[in-house]
């Protein structure tokens, strides 16, 4: 039978607690964490606007400078319109077609005994499957310098790094992405307490 087959979704609704998902996965079966599909739907709207008042405050910089009398050029290659044109690309292209590619993907998280791995349309990709003993730590934090967004991220052994020929100084960091029914700290704890159980080391997350 396929793991999916007797699968049970979660979703925060349920209330379901790291405690219940171990018991799940000690019975051999596999825990799906879907997409949460109504959030990013509401995203996409919000992005967009914030693009639209982007190209207006865009035109508003390009027609005052020039009506200043400041060159074109000056004024389209000013560092404030260069930040702004770049906003507008990632409000109005860059976000929208990744959210829309993950909608259409309809990406969940499969979790069993032996690791966690994503899912497109249900289906297994095989190449993103992590065996919970490559994981080393489980970690919510922030990514940047300065405190702000936290995600859920793995650190990866380096044993695993060296198997998986990664380079670069993020090597062995991998953030998971937002948006799945679980969220923020309490996909945190779900994953970390899987983490704890299976990988071997019963280290405990932070």
């Amino acid at each position: 039978m396929s793991p999916l087959a007797d699968a049970i979704v979660m979703s925060v609704t349920e209330n379901l607690s790291p405690a219940d998902v171990i018991r799940r996965l000690d019975a051999g079966r596999s825990v799906v964490i879907r997409l949460k599909r109504r959030s990013i739907t509401l995203i996409l709207p919000s992005v967009v606007l914030l693009g639209l008042f982007l190209v207006w405050l865009l035109m508003l910089m390009v027609g005052g400078g020039i009506e200043q009398g400041t060159h074109w050029a000056l004024v389209v290659f000013n560092l404030r319109t260069v930040a702004v044109m770049v906003g507008i690309v990632g409000c109005l292209v860059i976000v929208p077609v990744g959210l829309a590619a993950r909608l259409l993907r309809d990406d969940s998280l499969l979790l069993s005994r032996d690791g966690i791995v994503e899912q497109h349309h249900g289906r297994t990709m095989s190449q993103t499957f992590m065996h919970w003993s490559e994981i080393d730590t489980v970690t919510f934090e922030s990514l940047t310098a300065r405190p702000g967004f936290k995600m859920v991220v793995y650190r990866l052994t380096p044993d695993a790094v060296r198997r998986r020929g990664l380079r670069g100084w993020m090597a062995g960091t991998v953030p998971l992405r937002t948006g799945y029914e679980l969220k923020g700290r309490r996909l945190f704890e779900v994953l970390s307490a899987a983490h704890a159980r299976y990988s071997g080391t019963g280290r405990s997350a932070r």
